[in-house]
């Protein structure tokens, strides 16, 4: 079962990447909207060495192993394409926005509590750092996603058009750290459910971004 849901992932993971680097990759398409897809073509290239580890081991290592780094770039890529421009673009840093930046403490502070229970659950500290470390960018790209959630749109619409895509990455961020909580317990059903609905929420970052993108152009 645990083969057949790695299968679904990464069939669905990469063609949301490939749809991607067709819709966006060309001359005049925002940067914004490349790094999202770069950070959906870092996630598939981690579900791609999980289909071809338990393809030829039958098992997916215990502890570290290179698929870690796909994930970690992805989050990366998913804090790039909000952190810097973008962030400033819709946060002039007044104190008008404040109450903005504090409510979105919200998802790091869950996000942050997630850590804590994996401290305490049964994986050894091997697992237990490495997935630690795993959270970091997962904690800081999930504040930059609910805050755009949260900021009032600007006269030029760029709040109102990645707002569904930050909507769809703050989702996708929930599902991996769900996913982390489930394959940890060796729930192969809800391991599967999961799996899926991270597949789905990918494709669904990429059809959001193409819309806003869309709405940009307009």
């Amino acid at each position: 079962m645990q083969h057949i849901t790695e299968i679904i992932i990464c069939i669905i993971t990469v063609a949301s990447f490939i749809y991607g680097i067709h819709s966006f990759f060309k001359k005049g398409v925002a940067m914004y909207a490349q790094l999202i897809t770069c950070a959906i073509g870092c996630f598939a290239l981690s579900r791609i060495f999980r289909v071809v580890t338990i393809a030829t081991t039958g098992t997916i290592p215990i502890g570290f192993h290179v698929g870690y780094f796909g994930s970690f770039g992805c989050f990366l890529f998913l804090l790039s394409a909000n952190y810097g421009i973008m962030n400033n673009l819709l946060d002039d840093g007044s104190k008008a926005y404040t109450k903005y930046r504090l409510l979105s403490l919200i998802a790091p502070a869950v996000f942050s509590i997630g850590c804590i229970v994996l401290m305490l659950s049964d994986l050894d500290i091997g697992g237990k750092v490495v997935l630690l470390i795993m959270q970091i960018p997962i904690i800081i790209s999930s504040y930059y996603c609910m805050k755009i959630l949260l900021l009032p749109d600007n006269d030029f619409g760029f709040a109102k058009a990645i707002k569904p895509t930050n909507a769809c990455s703050l989702a996708f961020t929930l599902l991996n750290t769900i996913y982390i909580f489930v394959s940890a317990r060796g729930n192969d059903v809800a391991m599967m459910i999961v799996g899926v609905l991270i597949a789905v929420s990918c494709f669904a970052t990429i059809l959001a971004t193409k819309r806003g993108v869309k709405q940009w152009v307009i």
